[in-house]
């Protein structure tokens, strides 16, 4: 590649099975790139059991590591077919509009094509996506589940105006259009046929047993998708899940929080009741842990049970007490000994 020349990646994601069901899209979206000159992959590494349909947020992570890594990034739902007479990335964003979502039949922004040329802009938005999950979203943004209404949001929010319905036609039939997507009103068009529908049976049945599935917690599904992340994403298209989670983490655990830095903190101490190290299996308190410190510093943050029961607490102390039944491995007797601290602590 030419000094002057922008790097420009392509990506959609196959896994359990979509890759096989919509194989003659994704065939459309590989010719689309190998007509332009793009580098293509679509992604189609096992997800975590664990999070069921909500696996869709790698959409987020991935996109956002493309951009570190390429100047445009086309992100495409494995059921999005392309036209031969499709124009290229540059002609639908710009550094000026640097951000391509379509509105779908709702009205609302469709998650299923987005197309990003890098600049700050960018990478602050999609930063700021992938920091959405599992936040509270207003009613007028929410689609139910997965990424797509923090999407919503984050285009309100940035004043991004939708581009041509052509670069992802959700709704029309009869339109002249880019791109196809057989989702919605469009899905009775897509043909079946042989291990494609073989593939789209085992989809709507695991689909059905996902939607029962609990909901888990926030740093649970962070954990997860490291994991799906780590596995999914060639180095050579996208940044490292650690170079991502920096701007990530950021947002979430802000360095220069008031917290870090107000004076008024300076002797409070936060004791957790619970053993914590790097390699514990339980992902809550480690993250926990590294939050309070980056907050408060690590010298105000003590952790394990030992402190709970032989420290003699004072004014302003902080105590937290994930499991209560980790205490019991120091002492089996509960009584009087515990409510002292109790009562003395802040």
């Amino acid at each position: 590649m030419k000094a002057n020349e922008s790097m420009t990646l392509a990506f959609s994601l196959g896994q359990g099975g979509y890759d096989v069901a919509f194989a003659d899209a994704v065939e459309s979206q590989r010719q689309y790139c190998d007509k332009h000159g793009y580098r293509y992959i679509c992604v189609s590494e096992p997800g975590s059991p664990l999070l069921g349909r909500e696996n869709i947020w790698l959409k987020p992570f991935l996109l956002y590591g493309a951009l570190l890594k390429n100047d445009f990034v086309l992100y495409l739902d494995t059921d999005v077919k392309i036209q031969p007479g499709c124009p290229a990335i540059d002609q639908a964003v710009s550094d000026q509009n640097p951000i391509g979502v379509v509105a779908g039949h709702s009205g609302r922004v469709n998650a299923g094509v987005i197309l990003a040329r890098r600049n700050p802009q960018t990478l602050s938005f999609f930063a700021k996506w992938v920091a959405s999950l599992g936040r509270p979203i207003a009613a007028r943004h929410d689609v139910g589940w997965g990424e797509n209404g923090h999407l919503i949001r984050l285009v309100e929010k940035y004043g991004i105006q939708p581009i041509d319905t052509r670069w992802n036609n959700t709704f029309d039939p009869k339109l002249d259009d880019y791109m196809r997507h057989y989702t919605g009103p469009l899905r009775s068009e897509y043909s079946f046929e042989g291990e494609s529908e073989d593939a789209w049976n085992q989809i709507l049945k695991d689909l059905e047993n996902s939607k029962e599935m609990d909901p888990v917690d926030i740093i649970t599904s962070f954990a997860e998708l490291k994991k799906v992340y780590q596995r999914s994403a060639p180095e050579e298209l996208f940044a490292s899940f650690e170079e991502c989670w920096e701007a990530i983490r950021e947002l979430v655990i802000p360095s220069d929080s008031p917290l870090g830095t107000d004076d008024t903190w300076g002797d409070r101490h936060v004791y957790v009741a619970e053993e914590i190290a790097d390699s514990s299996p339980n992902a809550y308190v480690v993250t926990l842990k590294d939050g309070l410190e980056r907050a408060l510093q690590a010298k105000n943050v003590t952790t394990g049970v030992t402190p709970f029961w032989d420290h003699s607490f004072r004014q302003g102390d902080i105590l937290h007490i994930e499991w209560i039944e980790s205490l019991f491995g120091r002492a089996i007797a509960f009584g009087s000994r515990v409510l002292q601290p109790i009562e003395n602590a802040a």
